[in-house]
């Protein structure tokens, strides 16, 4: 006896108490009627057990038990792959690739898998479900939100923007970590302005691209961030961090969060010293990289509403609108400025940096989006 694809002779060996025939060349095993079930009796799903008329597609091979035409017959389900069954003594041929994966099928692999991306999909599905809840209940709350008149004094004071109703669901930590170091640096800024090497610290710890360029003071590429250079740029900086940087952080997570940060501001450095790698000019601040938090803002929540004063009336922007003009406007400034000129704004840094957010954030969306996926596969 043998099997039609192969030339090989079919020997009788047993396996688990049960007689079958398998091929001396390929390896493959035929089974005769009921064989195969007794490997796995309990389970009432089996494809072929007897009573059940399992469809195939009839081919020109020959059954090497009764002769009989054999049919292509899908194994199960959700399964990838047919075998060669007799459309008359039902005995089953399983080549040696074949038999791996019904190993697999029998031990329940397969049905643990489509077990658990059945959960994966119904998580998803609830996830989606309390999204769209919670961007509901936002979105109802951004409606009914007005300015006390205390926020209205202090908007109206400070032209800052605020958020109308954004609420994150955990602490911010490294938000507010980043707030303290950069506070306690100025503390430590002020007792160096105040002693005799006062005319040594921007210089020397902020990040000069000349001195970059003949690869002097190269710390200055990560001191500069913590750097300002004075209580309103401190606090002007620290206020749109933590505006706007709880929400990302709530979203990306701690880790991702802390990469964003310091790679915008890298980013940040990097721009601002293509723009004029022969300044002299001394740059300090964070907003190179809190300019990346703005990025990543506009990605991942475009829609949520900011309160912003026009002259005395303050008005509801959609986050695109608002981070829209804002970045016209960096890229204006820097457009009109004079390289190399007087000390001030570091336009080119917040685009750089703004930038590097965006980048950054599309990114996260996209490998964590393939990683559900990858889950539920």
């Amino acid at each position: 006896m043998k099997y039609p694809k192969c030339p090989g002779q079919l020997e009788s060996m047993t396996f688990g108490g049960v007689e079958l025939d398998r091929c001396r060349l390929c390896f493959g095993l035929w089974f005769d009627r009921g064989e195969l079930e007794k490997f796995n009796p309990s389970d009432a799903e089996f494809p072929f057990a007897p009573g059940k008329i399992v469809p195939g597609k009839p081919t020109t091979l020959r059954c090497p038990r009764c002769h009989g035409l054999l049919n292509e017959t899908p194994y199960g389900p959700g399964v990838d792959f047919a075998v060669d069954r007799c459309a008359n003594c039902h005995g089953l041929w399983l080549d040696a690739d074949e038999i791996s994966k019904v190993q697999r099928i029998l031990r329940g692999e397969v049905k643990l898998q489509q077990r658990r991306a059945l959960q994966l999909r119904k998580a998803a599905e609830r996830e989606h479900e309390l999204r769209v809840r919670r961007e509901e209940e936002i979105a109802d709350r951004e409606a009914k939100d007005t300015l006390s008149t205390g926020e209205w004094l202090f908007m109206f004071l400070t032209r800052l923007p605020r958020e109308v109703y954004h609420p994150v669901r955990h602490v911010p930590y490294v938000t507010i970590a980043l707030i303290v170091v950069n506070g306690l640096a100025f503390l430590l800024e002020l007792g160096v302005l105040a002693g005799p090497n006062a005319r040594q610290l921007f210089p020397t710890w902020g990040f000069v691209p000349d001195k970059v360029r003949r690869l002097e003071h190269l710390w200055a590429i990560f001191t500069s961030m913590f750097l300002h250079g004075g209580f309103t740029h401190l606090f002007g900086n620290m206020y749109f961090l933590y505006t706007f940087g709880d929400n990302v952080e709530d979203y990306l997570g701690v880790l991702y969060f802390s990469v964003l940060y310091f790679l915008s501001g890298l980013m940040a450095t990097v721009v601002h010293f293509a723009s004029d790698i022969y300044s002299s000019v001394p740059t300090v601040g964070a907003s190179g990289a809190i300019a990346g938090i703005l990025g990543a803002y506009l990605v991942l929540f475009s829609r949520r509403r900011i309160y912003v004063l026009i002259i005395f009336f303050p008005v509801k922007l959609r986050a695109h609108w608002y981070l829209g003009f804002w970045i016209a406007f960096q890229i204006l400034a820097a457009w009109v400025s004079t390289p190399g000129g007087r000390p001030g704004v570091a336009w080119f840094a917040h685009i750089g940096g703004f930038f590097a957010g965006i980048a950054f954030s599309a990114w996260y969306q996209t490998f964590r989006e393939a990683a559900v996926t990858a889950q539920g596969t």
